[in-house]
């Protein structure tokens, strides 16, 4: 059995992790996938597949305007679903929202997060704004919440990306339908194993739940005892004003600050690095330590999150408090060869396990069986 599948994500804007699940679905399903989204930036060459963007516009600029103006959009939209078998919403938070003109389909949803902004993050965006933009906030994120709950009622199932994404979903009251998790996978066969370089690094766009500051701040405790390594920072600048704070922090550091690398550079980076670092708060799952290990990487990862899944303590990687101090001594312990060759092998063998074709065939059987 082969169906028509309308894949929806509200934009797609950079070469994050998000946009490269989805394009790999489509890339490695059995059945046929069509992609729309609202807005696009990107036109993803190294892929066969056509984006349709249902508007030339771009990506609403500042967090409130983006969610007041983009969740309008969304949610007053009216897809062409004429032919096709079953929509499937890519959901991290205001996707869902196109389900509220477009219930006439069997609807699956692939969650990668809740919306940050609205579940757990209150503090993080409180502290952002003033009093005026705070209320505005408040009633942003209530609203939102409300639509959600809607919204949500017209998913027929719902395959999450991780465990963690799954206990959100639950902790959000958003569990009235079956829960599945399938794993994002990475493109095992593109990395490489290179040389035991003398650098660290740390790939993920910018912004700053990523926390690339906490990996400054632990690089910097490392290199009080190792001066002669250095920490590389890469990634599309999802927020050009964290993306200055982070260059700002990193100078004199010995931290390297690249933007927008090539697919190519960022195999090499991954190749002849000594390991990966990954500090991003209560990240959903990280494709970061897949594509680490596939390049035979060890990973210091804080211990919260999708890395607590996909990086066994001690094997692969370590994972460790939020603390420089604590991310500084696990880093110290990759400077021992012996123990970097035996976990360099450890790292394929464990990537092994998380391949796109895998992640497909995996999804295609969740979404199946609602046909």
């Amino acid at each position: 059995m082969t169906l028509d599948i309308l894949v929806y994500h509200p934009w797609i804007k950079g070469k994050g992790g998000i946009e490269r699940v989805l394009l790999e679905y489509a890339d490695k399903s059995k059945h046929n996938i069509d992609l729309v989204t609202h807005y696009k930036e990107e036109s993803f060459e190294d892929y066969s597949i056509e984006i349709e963007a249902l508007t030339d516009k771009d990506v609403p600029e500042g967090f409130l305007r983006k969610g007041l103006k983009a969740g309008y959009e969304i949610s007053s939209t009216k897809l062409d679903l004429e032919g096709y078998d079953l929509l499937l919403v890519s959901e991290a938070g205001i996707g869902s929202l196109i389900t509220l003109r477009n219930n006439s389909l069997p609807t699956a949803a692939y969650c990668h997060t809740v919306l940050r902004a609205a579940h757990g993050f209150k503090k993080h965006y409180l502290d952002k704004y003033s009093l005026a933009g705070s209320l505005a906030y408040i009633l942003g994120s209530t609203g939102y919440r409300f639509l959600e709950k809607i919204a949500w009622r017209r998913f027929d199932r719902v395959v999450c990306n991780s465990f963690n994404t799954r206990d959100k979903i639950v902790e959000a009251g958003l569990d009235r339908m079956p829960l599945k998790v399938v794993h994002p996978g990475a493109d095992i066969g593109k990395f490489k194993e290179g040389e035991k370089g003398d650098y660290f690094f740390y790939p993920s766009r910018f912004k700053g739940y990523k926390r690339q500051e906490l990996a400054v701040e632990a690089f910097e405790e490392f290199n009080q005892q190792d001066e002669d390594y250095r920490l590389v920072l890469a990634g599309f600048p999802d927020d050009e004003g964290y993306l200055r704070k982070v260059e700002k922090k990193a100078r004199g550091t010995g931290v390297e600050v690249k933007e927008d690398i090539s697919d190519e550079e960022l195999v090499e980076l991954y190749s002849n690095c000594l390991g990966v670092l990954f500090t991003a708060k209560d990240e959903d799952w990280g494709i970061v330590p897949i594509e680490a290990m596939a390049s035979g990487k060890p990973v210091v990862a804080v211990n919260e999150g999708g890395p607590t899944e996909s990086i066994t303590h001690g094997e692969t990687g370590f994972l460790t408090d939020s603390e420089p101090e604590k991310i500084a001594s696990e880093m110290e312990k990759l400077l021992d060869d012996n123990l970097y060759d035996k976990m360099s092998k450890n790292c394929k063998e464990r990537a092994e396990k998380f391949t796109w074709e895998s992640f497909a065939e995996k999804l295609d059987g969740e979404v199946e069986q609602l046909v």
